[in-house]
């Protein structure tokens, strides 16, 4: 029996079959309801440009765009996330309303807060889904300076669960790269 993925390139693909799939597409399709990986949207949020904008240069200045790697047992997840962390509750607040997607938080203990117990509090704005960055990052792209090859980058990730995991890797090391701390040979 084989996985009734077209061109599925698992390792075990026909030695653990369960209803029809491989594990991994077994797995994937218990958690979604779909066999394929759903395609990520390409249309850019519904901003003004004013806010793209001013959301750039938060990005650029206060944010991190990143890719990153967890290893588990037998894989190697890669996910994306855009993070926004300052001590104003109104700027995370701002952001939460333009976009309307991710979520922001209070952090409450920080090693900066036991380093300096005097510090305020910080807010965090957190996006880690794809579906949702994708098109926040077509919205602002043409706005952003310092983060600009990090957003290009990330537009040309594979969806999760994509079986393009060289691709994956390959823009995991160079935004590893641009992200960086300290001076660049």
């Amino acid at each position: 029996m084989k996985c009734s993925i077209n061109n599925c390139k698992h390792k075990n693909r026909n030695k653990s079959i369960v209803k029809g799939f491989c594990l991994s597409h077994y797995a994937y399709n218990k958690i979604h309801g779909c066999p394929e990986p759903r395609p990520i949207p390409r249309i850019p949020l519904k901003i003004k440009p004013t806010d793209a904008a001013w959301l750039a240069g938060i990005i650029d200045g206060e944010g991190c765009i990143s890719m990153v790697r967890q290893k588990r047992r037998n894989h190697t997840a890669y996910w994306i996330n855009i993070i926004v962390a300052n001590t104003s509750k109104k700027m995370v607040d701002r952001i939460f309303k333009i976009t309307k997607i991710g979520r922001y938080e209070l952090r409450k203990e920080t090693t900066t807060k036991k380093l300096y117990p005097n510090s305020k509090p910080q807010y965090v704005w957190v996006s880690r889904k794809q579906h949702e960055i994708i098109p926040l990052l077509l919205s602002i792209k043409k706005y952003l300076i310092v983060k600009r090859k990090q957003a290009e980058y990330l537009l040309k990730t594979p969806p999760p669960f994509s079986q393009n995991k060289k691709l994956r890797k390959k823009l995991y090391l160079k935004m590893r790269s641009l992200n960086q701390i300290g001076i660049l040979p």
